[in-house]
C-alpha cells in the first residue's frame, strides 16, 4: 500500500500490465472439445458355445466376479451372463491409470483361467478408448440380395475408405455372409450314441490346415502343409 500511495504511476502501470497480459492469454487460450481421456474402463467377454445362462453365471462369470474383486481402485463391477456369453465391466476410479488397471486384470484371470470349462473360448479383455469410437457412420442398402450388399460393402466402399487420409480404421456390422448350417436328427443322434458338441467337435478338427514344417530338395527349400479344409457340403 506504502509503495501504491508513494509511486501512483508504478502502481497504474503494473496494473495495466497484468490487464493486457490477461487480455492477450485469454485470446491465445485454446479449447477442445473432444480432449483425449482414457476412461478407466475394461471390458472381459468370454464364450462358452452351447451352455445356458446358468452354466455360464456359475462356471464362468462369478470365477471371473471373484477375481477381479480384489483389485484396488474399483469403482463399479457389472456383470451379465447369456447363453453361450459371459460379460464382465469393470469401472475404476479416476485415480487408476488405464494401463496398469488391465494388466491387473490380465494377471488375475490367468491365476483361473484353468478353471473354466475345456471349451471355453480365450478370454478377451479390452479397454474402453473414447478416441476409437466411431464418429462416422452411413447406411449401405440397396435392391440386392444380403449376401451381395455385404461383399460390396466389404470389397468396395470399406477397402476405399481406409486410404483415405486420418482414417484409423473402418468397421461395419449386420453383414451376411456365406456357411453351412448342419441340421441334427436327435433320433440319429441317440441312436448312434453322439451329441451335438461331438459332432461339432469332429467338424472342426477335419476342416484346419496345420503346418508340416520344411524340408530341403536340392537347392531349394520346399514348404509342407497338411490341406485338411472341407471343400464341399456332401
Amino acid at each position: 500500500a506504502e509503495i501504491s500511495v508513494n509511486r501512483p504511476v508504478f502502481a497504474i502501470m503494473m496494473t495495466a500490465a497484468l490487464i493486457v497480459l490477461g487480455a492477450v492469454s485469454y485470446e491465445s487460450l485454446g479449447l477442445d472439445l473432444m480432449p483425449k481421456t482414457d476412461a478407466p474402463v475394461v471390458s472381459v467377454q468370454a464364450n462358452l458355445p452351447g451352455a445356458s445362462a446358468e452354466e455360464i453365471e456359475t462356471q464362468i462369470t462369478k470365477r471371473i466376479e471373484e477375481a477381479v474383486n480384489t483389485i484396488s481402485g474399483i469403482d463399479e463391477l457389472r456383470a451379465s451372463s447369456d447363453q453361450g456369453n459371459s460379460r464382465v465391466t469393470i469401472n475404476f476410479t479416476l485415480e487408476r491409470d488405464i494401463e496398469s488397471a488391465t494388466q491387473d486384470v490380465r494377471d488375475k484371470l490367468a491365476q483361473i483361467v484353468n478353471q473354466f470349462p475345456r471349451d471355453t473360448r480365450p478370454l478377451q479383455i479390452t479397454k474402453m478408448d473414447p478416441d476409437a469410437q466411431p464418429v462416422f457412420g452411413f447406411a449401405v442398402y440397396g435392391p440386392r440380395a444380403a449376401k451381395e450388399i455385404t461383399e460390396i460393402a466389404e470389397k468396395r466402399v470399406k477397402q476405399d475408405l481406409e486410404t483415405v487420409k486420418d482414417v484409423g480404421s473402418v468397421g461395419y456390422n449386420g453383414e451376411r455372409k456365406r456357411e453351412i448350417q448342419l441340421l441334427l436328427n436327435a433320433d440319429r443322434l441317440n441312436a448312434y450314441g453322439l451329441t451335438v458338441d461331438q459332432v461339432r467337435n469332429a467338424v472342426q478338427r477335419q476342416n484346419v490346415e496345420i503346418p508340416g514344417g520344411q524340408f530341403t530338395a536340392g537347392p531349394a527349400d520346399v514348404a509342407v502343409r497338411t490341406m485338411g479344409r472341407i471343400r464341399n457340403v456332401e
